[in-house]
């Protein structure tokens, strides 16, 4: 006669036992995975330091991208991309501190276009100083008018306030050092309006 082999069942018991220790597998596998991860980004991230700084050190340019939505109540949603480019005017000024332009275009949901460019900049052993700044706007807006009553008993709506408002705007600084930490010089704002279109209701 063969043998019978007959199979019984774990008790609840055991089957516990097994269960946690799978779960104790899997956990200190995520956990292994996560800490290298984790080691792997600040690796990264230190190298990525460390180039910048030298790159600083060095007084070479450094760029940084940065983007994402925003929103406010007037444009709504805005998907934007900008940036901040610093250098030097001079490498071999140690006088003068690193200089800076950033810069970002936004689009929105509304319709609007958004855009700015910020120069500051140190130049002849900290002698003189250039600031800049350029807005750009193409938005949807409202106008209620001059005056209290205008404001408050004007309606808000596309026929009553609504407009699309385009302009430029230039405003650059020349600043001239006469005294340690006295600076004057002349100031320079021109606004080009664009065209304005009332904005009709769909």
């Amino acid at each position: 006669m063969e043998p019978k082999c007959s199979l019984q069942r774990a008790s609840p018991v055991a089957r516990n036992s097994i269960l946690r220790i799978i779960l104790l597998v899997l956990a200190m596998t995520f956990v292994f995975n996560f800490e290298s991860s984790a080691q792997e980004e600040q690796s990264r991230a230190a190298k990525r330091d460390s180039v910048k700084i030298a790159k600083i050190a060095a007084g070479e340019g450094v760029l940084s991208i940065l983007g994402g939505p925003g929103y406010t109540p007037e444009l709504k949603l805005i998907i934007a991309v900008g940036g901040l480019y610093s250098f030097k005017t001079n490498k071999a000024d140690t006088l003068i501190q690193r200089s800076t332009v950033n810069g970002s275009f936004g689009i929105t949901s509304s319709g609007g276009q958004t855009g700015r460019a910020i120069l500051t900049s140190f130049w002849k052993q900290d002698k003189i100083r250039i600031f800049s700044n350029l807005w750009f706007k193409n938005i949807p807006d409202n106008y209620w008018g001059i005056g209290y009553d205008n404001g408050l008993n004007t309606p808000k709506s596309d026929s009553t306030t609504a407009y699309n408002r385009l302009y430029w705007q230039i405003y650059p600084r020349f600043l001239f050092r006469i005294k340690k930490d006295l600076y004057i010089g002349p100031v320079w704002i021109l606004t080009i309006p664009g065209e304005v279109k009332k904005v009709q209701a769909f």
